[in-house]
């Protein structure tokens, strides 16, 4: 009996969990989000920065498909996700719609068709200049 209570009482709470887990999407929560600081917002540039910097270094070795898909949802979809002043949301566009072909690549562009490098050196001066901008900001 006291194996199917504990093991009856595990079923509960996976699934449970799990409904959590389908719902939540679906349920508005009244609290607004926290803004970020402009501290947490360098940080976040800055690990973007070295997740291009890493690109750079490492894109002869990736495959097509691995190189986009690590570019999509490594650096572009981070960078999207950012809560930014104002100042540095022009930054950020010029750093995703220079990664854009990149992510591209194996859909609408070819590789050789893409100037890989020049595309991540562009996304990461651009991300730079986000970074200096809001270390501006912040003094």
């Amino acid at each position: 009996m006291a194996t199917a209570a504990s093991t009856i009482h595990a079923v509960s709470a996976n699934a449970q969990t799990w409904l959590h887990r389908i719902l939540a999407p679906f349920i508005h929560s009244d609290t607004p989000a926290a803004p970020t600081s402009i501290s947490t917002t360098i940080v976040d540039m800055r690990l973007i920065l070295r997740r291009i910097e890493h690109a750079r270094r490492e894109h002869p070795r990736w495959d097509s498909r691995y190189l986009a898909q690590t570019v999509r949802r490594a650096v572009i979809a981070p960078l999207e996700e950012l809560d930014l002043a104002d100042n540095l949301h022009r930054l950020r566009h010029g750093a995703i719609f220079a990664l854009a072909p990149i992510a591209e690549i194996g859909r609408s562009h070819a590789r050789a068709a893409v100037n890989i490098e020049r595309e991540l050196e562009e996304a990461a001066q651009l991300v730079r200049a986000a970074i200096a901008d809001a270390e501006a900001s912040r003094d």
